[in-house]
């Protein structure tokens, strides 16, 4: 095969990584492999922009990155961010060894005994931590489940939309820093 005609069937991406902390908003801008830093910003986040994980004030939120981009001078758009930690549930739950459709319904019906938050108002992700072709019939498999505020996934969303970018990847902070460095 032609080196330049894989690239036709697996296109990637290329994103910023935008960090919305307690404090401050960090950007970075990456590229190639192995990463290569390419711009580096930070600006420190005003006072009540963000409440309890969930960002208060979307538009203040949407000029500070605004201003952070034109800081950084770059002009890509794709964005990976993350849900801010107090928003976020992180259990790892055991679950009998099933199909992936009838997993999804018996990880959320196990996740209500341990999320705090009603859970028609999260939105709820899960990964077996071991492949499921190596699990045996009948074994249990060991689940990581996050779940994350509707309200506050959705600001952050409304804030980056407003800053005129496109949100790629939300992960949860305490992964999003692992994901960073796999090999495409």
């Amino acid at each position: 095969m032609f080196p330049g005609f894989s690239k036709l069937f697996r296109p990637r991406v290329e994103a910023l990584g935008l960090e919305v902390g307690a404090h401050a908003l960090k950007l970075v801008e990456l590229r190639g492999f192995p990463p290569t830093l390419t711009a580096l910003a930070t600006r420190p986040l005003p006072p009540g922009t963000l409440t309890e994980g969930v960002v208060t004030e979307p538009q203040a939120l949407s000029q500070e990155i605004r201003e952070l981009l034109a800081e950084a001078r770059t002009r890509k758009r794709y964005v990976v961010s993350a849900v801010p930690n107090p928003s976020v549930i992180l259990r790892t739950l055991q679950v009998p060894k099933m199909s992936p459709k009838e997993m999804e319904e018996a990880v959320r019906w196990e996740a209500e005994r341990y999320i705090p938050f009603p859970i028609d108002e999260v939105v709820l992700d899960f990964a077996p931590l071991d492949p499921l072709a190596e699990v045996a019939e009948g074994e249990q498999v060991e689940v990581m489940v996050a779940a994350a505020r509707q309200e506050a996934v959705a600001s952050l969303i409304e804030a980056l939309r407003g800053a005129g970018l496109i949100p790629v990847v939300l992960d949860v902070k305490p992964f999003a820093g692992s994901t960073l460095w796999r090999k495409p």
